[in-house]
């Protein structure tokens, strides 16, 4: 559980800190909802696998008049790359860049059924090897409808032949059959060569008559997934879901992305091994799992021990021994934020969760929210009115603990070095992520009442995408301030008969065409750049945007050499000295007569002391001073004695 952030109410009811912002509820009108598996894949050729053979180049060049071209597609605009060696691919060993030598599109014709509703669901990448882009996007279009979507460049460690390696990430889309005939299109968003890369493309359908999906019977529904259904759905890292097999350290883009990774190699560091501290005096070089077995701290493979003076030993049956080695040694400190890998501009994802409240709860067959209709689960059933309560449950990513909700933030609002103002900063906000289930199932009744039965439900994201939502913040201390958002979400719910968990019917609201619901928050919360690590909080480490976090003893002023850059940003960039570690610059301290500074080296004369203490070892051996000592050398004899003793006190005579 996330404490920091708890209190995000989902989708339904959203409350920070424990009060109540927003009821839910959908006005819609359902005729009729056919229920049914889905169809096999509509398309030909969707993973690009019947193309050309580049004969080690990488790459074969289509353009719209290419001869022969890519069998069951087309290429409608510029041209595009299919890849074989050039990168890595989702599905099989191709894929197609949508920029050539310029943008381009690729369309390809199937049956439809007017009036249907179809779901499109691809893989999506960007070429590594170009560099002209950190983010890359595409639109996808059919029947008169479009929509674009947009991915992080991700590149991953290379298997030879292959001359790059990219992580994927799975999109979906939806959309009403308007023809018998329709054409899909995927077409490039940027210009130039190398841009968003697309594979293993699946159209299906829903066809009035046919079966639920059904876990185990081979084909992956829109109710399937990977995590809920891994024996249909197939597994594959990119693809956003940490499902059976996946772990950080071998998939790190769907169960750790945004882990630390202070050498940057990719791997999250708790994959490696690296440096273990027992107590502030016993440090063992060792892996994740052994470490916090023996109630360690874990710091990574960026830390080293100065002496290993412990050994972990994890004996069959479950018992932890830690052997000591050596004398006590100092721990090492924490990674610094200077010493993990540079972070892009985002997006970023900000993990909730949400509990049981007797607020958190929609109620149908009211005006804002109708009953569902009539015969909705089945021939006979009454129409429902009544309330649904809800509760979080988790997404199953472990480097967001028990959050069951993303939110994903376009950029931070503020850089964490800027000064407090009166600014408004806005960034553009969506819940990628939703997983809700009902705390009791409902009760749905037939023939007037003559019988009846339990459903448990489940509530998720439509694939149909709403606006996009807006966070407003404000900078009001050095480390943080407030902010208020507005959302919008297109709730499924998937109703679940419990005394036959095969049967089970979708209200989709975003395919049925309702309105998004819009979930405001006008009241304004904390947010803070810096986490204490301590506190637990599970959040993008990447970002220096942490919602929903307080800072306890707000500072509004933090610019004491009156540079325009936050003071704790000058000592950790080394623009100030902070030699007494009291988080000022030494400049401040000496202009304010916190400290003294009667030899006007620029060095308050506490340190003065302590750096000339450090320096009475005697002679050095071969003659030198170490730097820091050489001003304190009075008789540039390469020896601090007595007679610098003396000197250092009449350059200190100010003090009594």
């Amino acid at each position: 559980m996330n404490p920091a952030q708890r209190g995000w109410k989902g989708a339904l009811v959203m409350t920070y800190v424990g009060r109540l912002l927003v009821s839910f509820g959908i006005a819609f009108t359902i005729s009729s909802i056919a229920l049914g598996a889905e169809t096999a894949n509509l398309l030909v050729n969707g993973s690009f696998e019947d193309s050309c053979d580049s004969a080690g180049v990488g790459f074969c060049n289509y353009s719209p008049v290419s001869d022969p071209g890519i069998p069951g597609w087309t290429v409608t605009k510029g041209n595009i790359d299919v890849m074989d060696l050039w990168m890595n691919a989702s599905d099989g060993t191709k894929s197609v860049d949508l920029n050539g030598y310029e943008a381009g599109a690729v369309a390809q014709c199937f049956a439809t059924v007017a009036g249907e509703t179809y779901e499109v669901v691809f893989d999506m990448s960007g070429n590594p090897l170009s560099s002209s882009y950190q983010t890359v996007r595409l639109e996808v279009s059919a029947s008169g409808r479009s929509a674009e979507f947009e991915t992080s460049v991700k590149p991953c460690v290379r298997t030879p032949p292959l001359f790059s390696c990219a992580l994927w990430v799975q999109k979906r889309w939806a959309f009403v059959a308007t023809s018998n005939i329709t054409t899909l299109q995927f077409q490039s968003r940027e210009s130039g060569d190398g841009g968003p890369a697309l594979d293993n493309v699946v159209v299906t359908g829903k066809m009035p008559g046919s079966n639920p999906a059904v876990c185990g019977d081979g084909c992956c529904t829109r109710e399937e997934s990977e995590c809920t259904c891994p024996e249909d759905c197939k597994k594959r890292c990119g693809d956003g879901c940490c499902g059976e097999g996946e772990t950080p350290c071998l998939c790190p883009d769907d169960c750790g992305a945004s882990e630390p990774d202070c050498n940057s190699n990719y791997v999250p560091d708790r994959c490696e091994r690296g440096a273990c501290c027992i107590d502030p005096t016993s440090c063992a070089v060792s892996t994740y799992e052994e470490c916090i077995a023996a109630n360690g701290t874990f710091l990574g493979p960026c830390r080293d021990c100065p002496d290993q003076n412990v050994v972990i030993i994890l004996e069959p049956g479950g018992e932890v021994f830690t052997h000591v080695i050596g004398p006590p040694v100092a721990c090492p400190t924490a990674v610094s934020r200077s010493a993990r890998r540079p972070c892009g501009a985002g997006p970023y994802l900000d993990p909730w969760t949400s509990e049981a409240h007797d607020q958190m709860c929609h109620r149908f067959g009211i005006a804002a929210s109708p009953a569902i209709p009539a015969d909705f689960f089945g021939p006979g059933s009454d129409p429902f009115a009544g309330s649904l309560c809800l509760e979080g449950v988790s997404l199953g990513i472990p480097h967001f603990g028990e959050a069951d909700t993303l939110i994903q933030r376009a950029s931070d609002p503020f850089d964490r070095c800027e000064l407090p103002s009166a600014d408004e900063r806005t960034v553009d906000i969506e819940v990628q992520e939703l997983s809700l289930v009902s705390t009791n199932p409902i009760m749905v009744t037939y023939g007037g009442g003559q019988s009846s039965e339990l459903w448990n439900v489940k509530v998720d994201l439509s694939p149909v995408r709403p606006p996009v939502g807006t966070l407003a913040a404000y900078k009001t201390h050095c480390d943080g301030g407030t902010y208020v958002n507005s959302l919008y979400v297109l709730p499924r719910f998937t109703f679940t008969k419990e005394a036959d968990p095969q049967s089970s019917r979708v209200l989709d609201t975003g395919l049925e065409g309702i309105a998004p619901v819009t979930l405001a928050l006008d009241v304004p919360q904390p947010w803070v750049h810096d986490v204490d690590p301590n506190l637990g909080a599970m959040v993008d480490l990447c970002s220096t945007f942490h919602a929903g976090i307080s800072d306890n003893a707000p500072q509004p002023n933090c610019d004491c050499n009156a540079n325009t850059i936050r003071d704790k940003c000058d000592i950790e960039t080394g623009v100030s000295a902070d030699c007494n570690s009291n988080a000022v610059p030494d400049e401040c301290d000496i202009a304010n007569l916190v400290s003294t500074d009667c030899n006007t080296n620029t060095v308050p004369d506490e340190c003065d002391v302590a750096n000339f203490v450090g320096c009475l070892t005697g002679p050095t051996p071969g003659g030198t001073l170490p730097g820091p000592c050489t001003p304190f050398d009075a008789e540039a004899d390469n020896d601090i004695d007595l007679v610098d003793v003396a000197v250092l006190q009449r350059a200190l005579g100010c003090h009594p």
